[in-house]
């Protein structure tokens, strides 16, 4: 059952739904060369998500009475190099039925690279290097502020971007030392064409930093 009330004359509604049914299977393989694989999938009765109608009266909740299947793959393994370390992360998923339903990227990765030593007679540990991450384009699912909730769209589709951030850190006896700076790949563009959700840009290039101080062991 799901109730709104606005001033705001289309977010009114009442509605009742049938419970959401979810049955999962899955498994994991552990393997010193290959690194972890998973999978699951998932099967979803009366799935309920946020969607729009023909008349056009913004975003609702709604109910399907197709059944949703998602299949995911899941891969992660760190390499190492001496003081280098790649550490790789691959992931494919898939709607077998109900996509419009349920819109996921066929294929996303996270990959980090990254420097890690002891300096000065092994008093400060850093960690320094870069991260990727990259999803294949989707109907990424619109944002309403009202709401505060994504609902589905079939307009336009999102993704196809690479976001590479920069990260450093160290670690001297009881504090720690933290500078990332994200999105780092918008230094090579006029302009900020990334969007997190149609019609909100993904945000800018930012430099964060951080100290962490432990005052007890």
């Amino acid at each position: 059952m799901r109730l709104n009330q606005s001033d705001y004359k289309n977010y009114n509604w009442y509605e009742e739904f049938k419970p959401v049914s979810f049955q999962s299977l899955g498994a994991e393989l552990n393997l010193p060369v290959l690194g972890t694989v998973n999978g699951s999938f998932t099967r979803i009765e009366d799935y309920a998500y946020f969607g729009t109608s023909d008349e056009d009266l913004g975003p609702r909740p709604m109910q399907t009475d197709e059944v949703v299947q998602y299949l995911k793959l899941h891969h992660d393994r760190t390499f190492k190099f001496g003081l280098w370390a790649l550490q790789s992360e691959l992931i494919y998923q898939n709607a077998i039925s109900g996509a419009e339903f349920m819109p996921v990227p066929d294929f996303l990765t996270r990959q980090t690279i990254y420097f890690e030593d002891e300096w000065f007679k092994k008093a400060a540990k850093i960690q320094t290097g870069f991260r990727l991450k990259y999803f294949t384009e989707f109907n990424l699912p619109a944002y309403d502020p009202v709401l505060a909730e994504f609902y589905l769209q079939d307009l336009e589709q999102i993704g196809s971007f690479p976001l590479i951030d920069f990260f450093f850190q160290t670690k001297i006896k009881q504090t720690r030392l933290f500078l990332i700076y994200e999105h780092m790949n918008q230094m090579f563009q006029s302009e900020n064409r990334h969007f997190s959700a149609p019609g909100y840009p993904y945000r800018d290039a930012s430099l964060r930093f951080g100290l962490v101080w432990n005052f007890f062991k």
